[in-house]
């Protein structure tokens, strides 16, 4: 035996690369498998079972095999492993020749769905039962081959099932993470046909010797039955109950494994790498718990209890994962993070898969068959817990799924885990003690689904988003589905799997709306569509308006209650008679049926996602090609930005199989489509004219901001011509070997830069009009603006830059447009407005939506409708604070400027968030102004500070109206047109740059540069495009650390999120500010010349009134910074304030305070506030000269020029000497004079 142990060991590193060739095998023969018989539940199931159900035949058939007479056993292994290899290579093969038959077959047999599933599993079965009916065998026959003594069965079944799996799991994880991704299929499975090989020539070398030999040849002493051993300290009633209890526990853990992958996937991101970590974790808690059982449980004596335990343990654990969810939702499962994907899995299935590895080779060790019968023993337990496994697979997924839902069926099948504990506990006990058992486990599965919380999946769900209704959730067969109402923010949102596929937000539904309509219009007659996915039906909705008979495949049998939330939407498409659907892969059902269609638009979900990789091969594009009529369009919804060159691999893909390709682009969204055509594509604008007509209306168009032919052209971003100078010397194609779209999942600056570079390549739609002559006269200069708007939109969706909206906004007024798509990008689009306008008839109480339509009326421009909604809230809850801030800046915009100081000083009491506060410095400031021009109203100087306040604001438009106004009462003022053209340039509106840049050198020389480069780029096309692409830039590839970040406390962001964390619908919350402060407090302790965390504490403690913390602040923060005397005033403010709280002032005294208090507020240029304090002193003592001359200053300030002359009339009577007075009244009796104001 010497010479085996010299061994040994090789031969365990054999075992464990043949775990790792068959998980590659299981995770590429899968995908192959879906690829012919599609991606759905049953599908998928089918090729799991036919895979478990080989390897359930090969173990207990070769088990048997090996007991029954004396065999070269590492032979045997060898034959296997060659054998498996074998007939990978031979797979591809078999699979082709197997798919025209199934195809012919489907037809046949297509209205009988048993018969479908069982041909289905016959194929499998036939295609992979072979080689996996070999690799059943692999574990038997190394376990006898080890297997000295009857007592150590156990421990080399954990020892060697540890080590396969160990291999499996090094399989899954190089498969799922590294060689699908970096070799494709082919290649992936080349490797592990090398494995298969070089293991089986080890193996057969090894099996030569003479050891192998002599041991080989020993007989058999013990009898071929199969009964149990009889020398057993079990009986066999005990025995028979634990084989049972495996099969129980093979159907529980991969029941579980079902149930797992849904919740997790809930809390993942569906996509290759979380379908590979899910499996590595199942994979790694087998394998620990196998090698634990070995090294530390082999011997132990109570082997019936320890398996007891076991099933209650798992029974426990997995009854706990639901909670767990709940528990651990906010801190770790709502954080999307590609980092976080194992600690999730691990954290929901390594204890149970653990005690599932120790229960396995614990269950052989019981159920042992006796000498020399270790095959067979391997084999029947083995054989029982994975027919249970395949069962439980199927019940989870078709019975329990759907009809129970998670949270129950979790429950049942820990019902099931602990009857397998009970079963030999049953059988030990006295026969008068087994109805008081069976009594107690009732009580406890009672108990279990007595205290389970109802709906605790939709909970999570509804804590994920407090601010929103649910209004249909369902655990089904294929997916969780979910559909919120997003109250607060206007628009309804579809969730499959926890990943958003759908809305009622502007963009989206004009991108379905597109997708069912853009492929019908450039048909000349369509009579009929296939659609590949349903989502919510707005894009069914939309075709079936134009096609006969529309034909709609989807994978999820719960489309009703999706289809009956967005019926508005989709216009109640499922109940149209033309509409038929069709339960099914969607590229399954296009194999299978040969019908040819006029239309096939696929309406697939993310290229990422794990189930989708399927839609985006050239295969499937060559699949959709042969399915169309000689004169088909086909249409498919993608997304950007992808994350690397993934955007770039599906152009690509696409453009493969459909050369005449264009690319169109949903303004400043995530929304693109892919359009095939049979030739170069042509529109005739006339007739696209008349075919849209009735569409505007009967399809929706024209609610969701498509209302002219321009517009709908408008999405249009590059034709074939573009497509080919954008993709020039790029090769990389998705093919179903290598897609390489589906592994880039986190999205990276490359894919966004990628996504940047469309945009800069962006073509007009011109070159693809039929009979230019006949385009309307104004039509090059409309889609030219679109064409702008557009750029501009989707620049700043991809780099979120909200400036680039506001750019957008004032090409949009210029070009006379109203464009819903800059609307909506700015928060006022009439979808909105329409969904606020219904709820407040539902709801004429809810606060929120009252707001948010008074906003989007301020933003119309309809003020007294405006006014009208946050009066109406503001009565509701007169602390509602955006409410108050939205009533000023109503006030503001219609000119009722006392009114609105009163509310934005009204606003800061209410201490709202520190973005509002610095906001209302900036109203205040616009108010001066415009107070100012009341009375000088033609004054270029006051225009020209009030557009530079407009434009610090991000108020482009209006500063750019505001500029344009200024120039035109005075066109020479150089300070204007060079301010202008500044703002012009650095916001890319060329033609108006260039036009002031002209005018301008025409007086001064030093402009002639300027001139000449705008007025160039004006002419030379290729240059504007140049310049035009090198403003919209790139984003940076690497983010070079900020050394300061990296020193910052951590205390002040959550200092600032608390700051920020303000009802919507209220005011700030004390206690959250005070906590705040103290934070910004603690970061002064960690980093002392962190000079904005004292600035941001002092400005808390103020607003919770605590003044002396505050001003001790301000003083420390003036000792930071020498140079900056207002900190001083701060303090002095607060100090003073604190003052004027005494019961013992007297008159003189309080308004002596007061003053101060007010000339400080004017040192800190808070003049409202300090105003206030100025009409105070006076108050309180009216015989101060000083006290009225601080108001006459302060309200000229803030332009109140009659109440100033009045003050300053009123300190020249107490002091007539004094020259500021006399000054004030003499200029602005001037003013006054001058104005039209009474």
């Amino acid at each position: 035996m010497n010479d085996r142990r010299d061994y040994r060991y090789l031969i365990y590193l054999l075992f464990i690369f043949s775990g790792v060739s068959g998980l590659i095998y299981q995770i590429v023969w899968t995908r192959l498998l879906v690829l012919v018989f599609g991606n759905t539940m049953m599908a998928t199931s089918t090729v799991l079972s036919a895979f478990m159900g080989g390897l359930a035949a090969g173990s207990y058939v070769l088990g048997k095999y090996i007991d029954r007479r004396p065999r070269p056993l590492l032979k045997v292994y060898a034959a296997l492993e060659a054998g498996i290899g074998l007939f990978a290579v031979v797979f591809p093969l078999a699979l082709d020749i197997a798919t025209p038959m199934y195809a012919g077959l489907y037809t046949a047999l297509e209205g009988n769905i048993v018969l479908l599933n069982l041909f289905r599993f016959a194929v499998c079965f036939v295609l992979i039962g072979l080689p996996t009916f070999l690799m059943g065998g692999t574990l038997p026959v190394l376990i006898k081959r080890f297997t000295g003594s009857d007592d150590s069965i156990g421990y080399q079944t954990g020892f060697l099932y540890g080590l396969n799996t160990v291999g499996a799991v090094i399989g899954t994880f190089a498969c799922g993470y590294f060689m699908l991704r970096l070799l494709g299929m082919q290649k992936t499975t080349w490797v592990a046909v090398a494995i298969n090989l070089a293991v089986a020539v080890v193996a057969w070398y090894l099996g030569r010797t003479a050891s192998e030999s002599a041991d080989s040849s020993k007989a058999v002493t013990s009898p071929a039955n199969d009964d149990f051993e009889e020398a057993s300290i079990y009986g066999k009633a005990t025995i028979r109950m634990v084989l049972i209890g495996i099969g129980l526990s093979g159907f529980c853990a991969l029941a579980y494994e079902v149930f797992w992958t849904r919740m997790l996937n809930l809390f993942l991101h569906n996509n290759v790498y979380s379908f590979t970590a899910i499996l590595a974790t199942f994979l790694i808690g087998i394998a620990t718990g196998s090698l634990i059982y070995a090294r530390f449980l082999s011997k132990i004596k109570q082997q019936i209890g320890l398996f007891i335990w076991l099933q209650i343990g798992i029974a426990v654990i997995s009854y706990s994962t639901p909670y767990i969810f709940r528990i651990l939702h906010s801190t770790l499962f709502n954080n999307f993070s590609e980092a976080l994907t194992l600690a999730k899995t691990a954290v929901i299935m390594i204890g149970p898969t653990i005690m599932m590895g120790v229960a396995v080779p614990l269950a052989i060790q019981i159920c042992r068959r006796g000498a020399n019968r270790e095959g067979t023993s391997v084999g029947t337990v083995y054989a029982a817990n994975t027919v249970g496994a395949i069962i439980g697979a199927f019940a989870a997924g078709f019975i329990l799924l759907p009809t129970v839902g998670l949270h129950l069926g979790v429950i049942i099948v820990a019902g099931l885990n602990l009857l397998a504990g009970f079963l030999p506990l049953m059988s030990g006990a006295r026969k008068k003690l087994r109805p008081a058992w069976g009594a107690g486990y009732a009580v406890i599965i009672l108990v279990m689904f007595l205290s389970a919380p109802p709906d605790l999946f939709k909970s999570l769900f509804q804590n994920a988003h407090p601010n929103a209704d649910i209004m249909f959730y369902k655990e089904g067969k294929v997916a969780n589905v979910l559909v919120y109402d997003f109250k607060k923010l206007g628009y309804k949102d579809f969730h499959l799997n926890a990943v958003n596929e759908a809305s009622s937000r502007l963009w989206h539904v004009q991108l379905f709306k597109m997708l069912g309509l853009l492929p019908a219009l450039v048909h000349e007659n369509p009579t009929d569509a296939l659609m590949v996915a349903f989502g919510a039906g707005m894009s069914a909705g939309a075709t079936a308006r134009v096609v006969q008979s529309l034909d709609c495949v989807d994978l999820n049998p719960d489309i009703g209650g999706i289809a009956e939330a967005f019926t508005r939407e989709n216009l109640d498409v499922i109940n149209q008679p033309n509409f038929h659907k069709i339960v099914n892969d969607g590229r399954n059902a296009l194999l299978l049926n040969p019908r040819k269609y006029s239309l096939i638009i696929s309406d697939a979900t993310n290229p990422k996602m794990f189930d989708s990789w399927t839609l985006y091969s050239q295969e499937f594009y060559q699949l959709v090609k042969d399915r169309l009529e000689p004169n088909g369009v086909f249409c498919q919804w993608a997304l950007i930005p992808l994350p690397g060159d993934a955007i770039k691999v599906i152009l690509n893909t696409f453009r493969s199989v459909f050369p005449h390709m264009s690319f169109w682009v949903i303004h400043g969204s995530t929304q693109v489509l892919m359009l095939g055509t049979p030739e170069r594509l042509e529109i005739d604008y006339n007739e696209l004219s008349k075919r849209l007509e009735p569409l505007y209306e009967d399809a929706g168009l024209a609610e969701f901001g498509v209302d002219t032919p321009e517009k709908f052209l408008s999405f249009f971003m590059l034709g074939e011509d573009g497509l080919a100078e954008l993709l020039d010397g790029f090769d990389k194609i998705s093919t179903d070997d290598m897609p390489h779209a589906q592994f880039h999942v986190e999205q990276d600056p490359e894919g966004i830069n990628n996504c940047l570079d469309l945009v800069k390549y962006r073509k007009s739609i011109l070159p693809y009009m039929k009979r230019s002559e006949s385009l309307p006269a104004a039509f090059e200069s409309t889609m030219a603006a679109y064409a702008d708007i557009a750029a501009r939109l989707d620049v700043g969706f991809l780099k979120s830059d909200r400036l680039m909206y506001a750019e957008a906004a004032v090409i949009s007024d210029d070009a006379g447009l109203n464009d819903a798509n800059v609307a909506h990008m700015l928060n006022h689009c009439p979808e909105k407005k329409r969904y606020f306008r219904e709820r407040i008839g539902l709801y004429p109480d809810d606060v929120t939506a009252r707001n948010w339509l008074g906003n989007i009326y301020l933003l119309d421009g309809e003020f007294d409708s405006a006014k009208q909604e946050f009066e109406k809230t503001i009565a509701l809850k007169p602390d509602h604070t955006f409410a108050r801030m939205n009533l000023a800046l109503t006030n503001l915009e219609t000119g009722r400027l006392d009114e609105a100081v009163a509310g934005f000083l009204e606003v800061r009491k209410l201490c709202p968030t520190k973005s509002i506060l610095n906001s209302i410095e900036v109203q205040l400031k616009k108010i001066r102004i415009l107070r100012k021009l009341q009375y000088q109203p033609n004054s270029v100087e006051l225009l020209r500070e009030l557009g530079l306040a407009y434009y610090s604001e991000g108020e482009i438009s209006k500063a750019v109206h505001t500029y344009r106004e200024a120039a035109k009462l005075n066109p020479g003022n150089e300070t204007i047109l060079y301010d202008l053209a500044r703002i012009c340039e650095n916001h890319g509106f060329i033609e108006e740059a260039a036009r002031i840049y002209g005018q301008l050198a025409a007086t001064q020389s030093q402009f002639s540069f300027k001139n000449d480069q705008y007025h160039n780029l004006l002419q030379d096309t290729t240059l504007l495009r140049q310049w035009r692409n090198n403003r919209f830039g790139t984003v940076p590839l690497k983010i070079e650390k900020d050394t300061d970040a990296q020193t910052h406390p951590a205390s002040c962001d959550k200092a600032l999120a608390l700051w920020n964390d303000v009802d919507p619908d209220g005011a700030a919350d004390m206690d959250k500010l005070r906590e705040a402060a103290e934070l910004y407090e603690q970061s002064t302790k960690t980093k002392p010349d962190d000079l904005h965390a004292y600035l941001d504490a002092a400005m808390l403690y103020e607003a919770v009134g605590d003044f002396d913390h505050a001003a001790d602040l301000w003083t420390q923060a003036s000792q930071i910074a020498t140079d900056q005397p207002v900190y001083r005033m701060q303090a002095g403010r607060l100090q003073t304030l604190a003052a004027l709280k005494s019961d013992n002032l007297n008159d003189s005294e309080k308004a002596a305070l007061l003053k101060k208090v007010g000339d400080l507020y004017r040192g800190i240029n808070q003049p409202e506030q300090a105003l206030e304090y100025f009409h105070q002193s006076t108050a309180a003592d009216s015989s101060q000269a000083e006290s009225w001359l601080s108001l006459a200053e302060t309200a000229t300030e803030v332009g109140l020029y009659r109440e100033a002359i009045s003050a300053a009339d009123k300190a020249l009577t107490l002091q007539p000497s004094l020259e500021s007075a006399k000054h004030i009244k003499s200029m602005l009796d001037m003013i006054v004079k001058r104005s039209s104001i009474r």
